[in-house]
């Protein structure tokens, strides 16, 4: 037996074969004959590439600055220190620059799977560096706690995101 859609409707599917008769063409709604996602075309490959570097970029924004609220909360509670609170508002836009130097939002690398996520691995490995290195130099007082809880909390919210 058979299954084919009638060429001259979109909405009939005849089935065909031994012991199958007229009873057999079948009328479906137009819904269950068409691509699964209408919405979604290849029209216009670079317009859906750049709005899902549009997402990615603002979802990766959202999870640094959840990462170092989620840091910030848990090393000082409710009342954290100014310098903190200008660290934790940096964070985001330096996880943004960080992933972009390691040219996460290019159409190429883009929804690559292993090495999209290779990408923003070594991003939060660099942001774990900067946040140390930064720390030392201005001889801060950079908690250690915060570091190891923005650092990995942005990578992990971001691959989750």
């Amino acid at each position: 037996m058979s299954i084919e859609a009638s060429p001259d409707t979109d909405d009939t599917v005849v089935a065909r074969g031994p012991g199958v008769g007229p009873s057999s063409v079948v009328e479906l709604p137009s819904l269950l004959t068409r691509l699964p996602r209408p919405d979604v075309t290849d029209e216009n490959p670079k317009a859906t590439l750049e709005r899902y570097r549009t997402w990615a970029m603002r979802s990766d924004g959202g999870s640094a600055a959840l990462a170092a609220l989620a840091a910030l909360g848990l090393r000082f509670g409710v009342e954290p220190p100014v310098a903190y609170l200008v660290v934790t508002a940096l964070i985001p836009p330096g996880w943004l620059g960080l992933v972009a130097l390691q040219r996460g939002y290019e159409f190429r690398y883009l929804s690559t799977g292993p090495d999209e996520y290779r990408r923003v691995a070594f991003a939060g490995l660099l942001l774990f560096t900067v946040l140390a290195v930064a720390s030392y130099t201005v001889q801060g007082d950079l908690s250690r706690l915060y570091v190891l809880f923005t650092a990995p909390g942005a990578v992990l919210f971001s691959l989750g995101g």
